[in-house]
């Protein structure tokens, strides 16, 4: 497996909310949540593409990190404690943001989930 930015999967609008991605995939690990008030969970969604060409097909694994905003009562209690494993169909948008460390710039990019729009298949 290999960890590609969400630039190499879709970005359109360079970075702004003009854009729209929608994943099918399988949550790695039950989500953590960051803030008590704001209900934010994190987690890793592995993705397959299948890269074709006239004469081979590979298949391509991402890990996909996510975000979900604002999430409700039953949603946060399911994906911190049953989604792992469990494959989701989501749509939301690529956000990139950027912190220092030590004098040093991160950069990270992120998808953000709408809530809403998370089905769970299996």
């Amino acid at each position: 497996m290999e960890f590609l930015s969400i630039v190499d999967i879709l970005l359109i609008g360079g970075g702004k909310r003009m854009n729209r991605i929608c994943l099918t995939g399988k949550i790695l690990r039950n989500a953590l949540m960051q803030g008590d008030q704001e209900r934010i969970l994190t987690f890793l969604l592995e993705t397959e593409t299948a890269i074709k060409n006239r004469f081979t097909e590979r298949r391509r694994i991402a890990l996909v990190p996510c975000l979900v905003y604002e999430a409700n009562r039953d949603l946060v209690q399911f994906l911190t404690t049953k989604a792992m494993g469990k494959t989701v169909v989501c749509e939301g948008y690529v956000e990139r943001s950027s912190h220092q460390n030590n004098g040093v710039r991160k950069f990270r990019t992120d998808v953000v989930i709408k809530p809403e729009t998370m089905e769970f298949v299996r």
